[in-house]
């Protein structure tokens, strides 16, 4: 038989399926005396309550800022400043992450706190950190800079665990954190050295890699600085 080129419609291939569309990040939210609440997957849930307090609520799947990455799902709520400025926090909830991590690279964790964020590439977490290691639970300070989209200077401290305060404050090229157990007698970080330009944006953040959902709530923030008001 000659074979002339054709094929019989029979001997087609089925048509494959289309890949479906990429889900678009939900369009941030303005959250009166809070900033521009940020949820790039759109399965985080953020509650004010007036100037009091901000819950930010994550479900049990891999949400970060990850310094050494391409994770940068974390839902934060920021506000865009200029010039030096400082800002300080309580954050409370219960970070011992005892399910399954979500993370493949590491052991679950969760942790909320501040990040400063000059671009994706480049920006500094000052977060109280919960971890569990071979059924362990541990909790430290993470004081650590993304910069050229990698991780760069990485200052932690240990913590006794519980209810704390972290503030973070930039001084012309300098970022400088603290942690306080009460809001007073504040522990000094090792600073971070950067040259960034004038104006960045300032806030909270919550990380979660555990299996189970997390709760983060921030009190009592305190910011002084001068607030660039963005176009509606």
């Amino acid at each position: 038989m000659v074979n002339n080129g054709n094929q019989n419609a029979g001997d087609q291939p089925p048509p494959q399926p289309k890949a479906p569309e990429p889900k678009a990040a939900p369009k941030p939210k303005e959250l009166a005396d809070w900033g521009l609440a940020i949820d790039p997957d759109g399965d985080c849930k953020f509650t004010p309550d007036g100037k009091k307090s901000l819950t930010i609520e994550v479900p049990g799947t891999w949400h970060d800022l990850n310094p050494r990455g391409d994770k940068l799902n974390a839902p934060r709520v920021v506000r865009t400043v200029e010039g030096d400025f400082s800002l300080a926090v309580k954050v409370t909830g219960n970070f011992k992450p005892n399910g399954r991590s979500q993370n493949p690279d590491s052991v679950p964790s969760n942790g909320g706190g501040i990040v400063v964020w000059n671009h994706a590439g480049n920006f500094v977490r000052p977060e109280r950190i919960g971890i569990s290691r071979e059924g362990k639970a541990g909790t430290f300070i993470l004081f650590v800079e993304r910069e050229d989209f990698d991780q760069r200077a990485e200052h932690n401290a240990a913590y006794p665990g519980g209810d704390c305060y972290l503030r973070l404050e930039r001084k012309g090229g300098q970022i400088a954190g603290s942690v306080s157990t009460g809001g007073t007698g504040w522990q000094k970080l090792k600073p971070i050295d950067t040259l960034w330009p004038a104006q960045l944006k300032v806030g909270l953040s919550a990380a979660n890699s555990n299996s189970a959902p997390l709760t983060v709530k921030f009190e009592e923030m305190v910011f002084t600085g001068k607030t660039v008001p963005q176009p509606k």
